[in-house]
């Protein structure tokens, strides 16, 4: 059991990393798109690939810009918290 708490400790911390680390880079890139630091059209492309923030990413890209955000990896650190808490609720085995 405390190998279990100790693997969903390890995926929480990562994972918490992952989506701070994705909101940054997030903030950083739209901020510097959009210049007067309004980031309310953007929030989309925080969990959103495609559409408008896609060809945004594409067209910053293309021109050599800053590294487009991706929202993969705060998809990866939602999955690894998520996978963290399903681990804290498996039953515990019999002692």
């Amino acid at each position: 059991m405390q190998n279990n708490q100790n693997i969903s400790k390890a995926l929480f911390g990562i994972g918490t990393v992952l989506c701070v680390a994705a909101f940054i880079w997030w903030a950083r890139f739209y901020r510097e798109i959009e210049g007067d630091g309004n980031l309310d059209p953007y929030v989309p492309c925080l969990i959103n690939p495609g559409g408008e923030c896609g060809q945004v990413s594409g067209f910053v890209q293309m021109l050599g810009g800053p590294t487009p955000y991706s929202p993969y990896l705060l998809w990866a650190g939602i999955l690894l918290l998520v996978i963290g808490f399903v681990i804290t609720q498996l039953p515990k085995p019999p002692e």
